[in-house]
């Protein structure tokens, strides 16, 4: 937690686009995203860490 830029924005974009971030777009990495991370592996049948690495990242490329 604690990142920010481009990256967690496009994250943020992505993860509310599929309904599992509702907070504001503002490209930090806080509880709010974290929670919707988790929120997006639990479903995906991911190991849930909150990190988002190379397996989580390319889950959300596909949807």
């Amino acid at each position: 937690m604690g990142s920010q830029g481009t990256e967690v924005r496009n994250l943020q974009t992505i993860l509310t686009k599929f309904g599992f971030y509702f907070g504001i777009i503002d490209g930090f990495f806080g509880p709010k995203t974290n929670h919707s991370v988790r929120k997006f592996q639990e479903n995906r049948g991911l190991l849930v860490d909150g990190i988002v690495g190379p397996i989580t990242w390319c889950q959300l490329k596909k949807i």
